[in-house]
């Protein structure tokens, strides 16, 4: 089964579309338990947006005009947050 939400491990943020969540305190409880299932550690989320984010695997050119219906684009309106493990905490 695919995840619900992308990490970015890089930037500790971590993604998740709206529509696979009732509303942020889901997304946040999953978050949390994803990240305790992979690291066994627990994980805290912050800094919670919701906002419209563009989707390609294969991009555009710049400086061009593409109809969107020929590309790969997915416009979705997504959750992010930042995530930091708990690991190394007391409690832990």
């Amino acid at each position: 089964m695919e995840s619900k939400i992308i990490w970015d491990n890089n930037s500790n943020i971590v993604y998740g579309e709206k529509s696979n969540f009732n509303n942020k305190l889901e997304f946040i409880q999953y978050v949390k338990a994803e990240h305790k299932k992979i690291n066994k550690y627990d994980c805290y989320v912050d800094n919670l947006k919701l906002q419209v984010y563009i989707i390609t695997k294969k991009g555009i050119n710049a400086n061009s005009i593409v109809p969107i219906s020929d590309t790969d684009i997915k416009i979705v309106t997504m959750y992010s947050g930042n995530f930091a493990s708990m690991e190394g905490l007391s409690g832990n």
